[in-house]
């Protein structure tokens, strides 16, 4: 409709600049033969014609558009990760077995026993897994991935680097930790693409979360 309505829109444009003379049948006829072929009869007045389609086209955001029964099927977006992962229940299902396999790793120490106090920082209190502290990290990590993977789902959470703050977590148990995730994206059987995707999510948390390097 609006590819129809811009040639519409150029057709009186070209009637309205062309020349009197030339619509009456005068300048036409005493142009010289080789001369470019225009529309309206008259070369400056078609090149006014198109500069003003062109804003005009370019205001109505028109400008490059095809038209649609001419222009052919188009291909889907690509799906966001959030969707490939399988939504909110396809996040969760892996939340819930990496947290799972996490608490218990000694090499994660998620309770945090017997880490030393720094320089500066005390040694961080221990951490106790009910089930109602479990239940509220499962929620925070998929509420986060689900955010950052393109998903509708808001994080109502801390930010990262306050949540960890003082926890003292180091390099290695950050790697057991993104270990536990890439168990649990084997065990559920995600694609190679959609488990580096994921992994690349959890990296750009490291800084935030590794007090101890």
């Amino acid at each position: 409709m609006r590819t129809t309505n811009a040639r519409l829109l150029a057709l009186l444009l070209l009637l309205a600049a062309a020349p009197l003379g030339g619509c009456l049948g005068g300048a036409a006829a005493d142009a010289p033969a080789d001369d470019a072929f225009a529309t309206s009869g008259s070369p400056a007045a078609d090149q006014r014609a198109e500069q003003q389609m062109a804003r005009t086209a370019q205001v109505e955001g028109t400008e490059g558009e095809e038209d649609p029964e001419e222009a052919g099927p188009q291909p889907g977006a690509r799906k966001s990760l959030y969707e490939r992962l399988g939504g909110s229940a396809g996040v969760a299902a892996v939340v819930d077995d990496a947290v799972d396999r996490a608490i218990v790793d000694p090499r994660v120490n998620a309770q945090r026993k017997a880490v030393e106090a720094g320089w500066l920082t005390a040694a961080p209190p221990a951490w106790e897994p009910t089930p109602g502290a479990v239940a509220r990290v499962k929620k925070l990590i998929a509420q986060f991935i689900a955010t950052a993977s393109g998903g509708p789902v808001g994080y109502d959470g801390p930010p990262i680097e306050e949540a960890f703050a003082g926890r003292r977590f180091t390099n290695l148990e950050f790697d057991a930790a993104v270990g536990s995730l890439q168990a649990s994206m084997d065990k559920l059987g995600l694609a190679d693409q959609e488990q580096k995707e994921l992994l690349a999510v959890m990296e750009t948390t490291r800084e935030q979360v590794v007090e101890v390097r």
